[in-house]
């Protein structure tokens, strides 16, 4: 439980916790932490997240998905891919996810999300891309019937931060044993076992991309509750 881990950090019983990047966001004004590392799959700028259709049902563009059936694979974070959809819906000025789609369900494995759309029992999936190319490489035959038909911007998937009084004693060792966790065959296990690609020391750009979503889905949640206003 996360509000249990940053109370621990509060009563300095927790020296490091480990974070999505959203939820360090949230808890900047209220507990001081400094980011150290972040870690991510995919590209060098992050994990990116697709939305998959199959070809054979011509559903080429994301407002041809109204009214239909999508699942989210989460891999256990189901915030930041909802975050993106929602942006892009509204974006495209169209109804948030909920009100959007037919239904909308959740899986954490995501081969639970792309194989039903392979097989043409739900019109999409929402994966991250990593997981899609993991799995063309075990069956050739998705890249032959699913098509991706949008792509997120690339985002850190975790931070792990210091106790702002504990990084003064102990901030540069750690940072420099962790940037070179990968060399060692603990490390090595830590990263296939979380689908870890690099570990990079932290820098402020590292936030960039989320901070831009939030943004930008603050200013059109905004703009939309104008607009249902006016219309009523």
């Amino acid at each position: 439980d996360l509000s249990l881990w940053i109370n621990a950090v509060k009563e300095h019983e927790l020296d490091a916790v480990t974070l999505l990047p959203l939820e360090y966001l949230s808890l900047q004004e209220d507990v001081s932490l400094i980011p150290i590392i972040t870690s991510y799959s995919g590209d060098s700028d992050g994990e990116h997240y697709v939305v998959l259709t199959h070809r054979e049902n011509n559903i080429q563009t994301i407002e041809q998905l109204q009214s239909r059936n999508i699942i989210v694979g989460t891999r256990g974070d189901k915030k930041v891919p909802q975050l993106w959809l929602d942006t892009m819906l509204l974006e495209k000025s169209l109804p948030e996810t909920k009100a959007f789609f037919k239904s909308v369900k959740y899986m954490r494995k995501t081969t639970q999300a792309i194989l039903p759309v392979f097989f043409k029992q739900v019109d999409a999936c929402l994966v991250p891309k990593t997981d899609f190319e993991t799995a063309i490489k075990l069956n050739p035959q998705l890249s032959v019937g699913l098509q991706i038909i949008a792509e997120s911007p690339g985002f850190k998937s975790t931070m792990t931060c210091l106790r702002s009084d504990f990084h003064d004693q102990h901030g540069s060792h750690l940072t420099q044993a962790m940037e070179t966790i990968n060399q060692t065959e603990q490390g090595k296990q830590f990263f296939t076992l979380f689908r870890v690609s690099r570990i990079l020391r932290f820098e402020e750009v590292h936030l960039d991309n989320i901070k831009n979503l939030l943004q930008k889905n603050q200013t059109l949640s905004q703009k939309s509750a104008h607009r249902q206003i006016e219309g009523q």
